[in-house]
């Protein structure tokens, strides 16, 4: 075993300088002097000035390009809880119903109970998109817009599709005059629909429970205004 380790450092060379333990300290480069524009564009953000582009995740289901809700999907394919009315599958707002079963912020306009659309107003107090329309007098038209930026005064929203009339559509491309109006729903029956898919004979004991209100019920027995004054306000008094 001597002769094999004398063998081994025989070849060894022995003029080797002793390694020294103590290490210079490192050269570390003076950031106050970089160019940070420079160096923040290598890492791809914005140049200044500009916010960086927000990343918007998609939807899961393939081919779809719509953005995340939440749960990985889009609002379309379950990203938002539903309403809770049977059979209504409109995603709930704000709670646990749909805007047109009450849910949603209420109009900040006292005493209107409507859903409020934008800026916390409901279309008839100026919530919603507006028509752009410039009045004679230079002030611009308050009323709502219906489509192209524009009221239905102004040509917004769909025409009537009858020779050489130019009212709005109501249904099936045709405006009331031109039998574009919407019939009652119960078998046999012609006559004109007064909301919620009734005439005014078979609205009969389907109506709001509010005194005064012709309005068909779809909540607890009122219709979608008086269910927020009458039941939500009331119920949010109590607690």
């Amino acid at each position: 075993m001597e002769d094999l380790l004398s063998d081994s450092l025989s070849d060894f060379p022995l003029d080797l300088e002793p390694i020294s333990m103590d290490e210079p300290e490192a050269a570390w480069p003076d950031l106050a002097t970089e160019d940070f524009e420079r160096l923040r564009s290598s890492f791809g953000t914005a140049p200044a000035g500009k916010r960086p582009r927000r990343i918007v995740k998609r939807c899961g289901i393939p081919q779809c390009v719509r953005p995340v809700r939440s749960r990985g999907v889009c609002k379309v394919h379950g990203g938002v809880p539903s309403c809770a009315v049977d059979r209504c599958g409109k995603s709930a707002q704000a709670g646990a119903f749909c805007v047109g079963h009450g849910g949603g912020k209420t109009c900040l306009v006292a005493p209107c109970t409507k859903a409020a659309q934008s800026r916390g107003l409901c279309k008839a107090h100026g919530g919603g998109a507006r028509c752009r329309v410039l009045l004679p007098d230079g002030a611009q038209c308050h009323k709502s817009s219906q489509g192209q930026g524009k009221c239905r005064a102004h040509g917004g929203g769909q025409r009537c599709t009858y020779a050489n009339c130019t009212k709005g559509a109501q249904r099936d491309h045709l405006c009331a005059h031109h039998g574009g109006v919407r019939r009652c729903a119960q078998p046999k029956c012609g006559r004109t629909d007064r909301g919620g898919g009734l005439c005014e004979i078979h609205r009969v004991g389907y109506t709001c429970n509010a005194s005064n209100c012709k309005k068909l019920s779809t909540m607890l027995g009122f219709c979608n205004s008086h269910y927020r004054s009458e039941v939500l306000q009331q119920g949010a008094r109590r607690s």
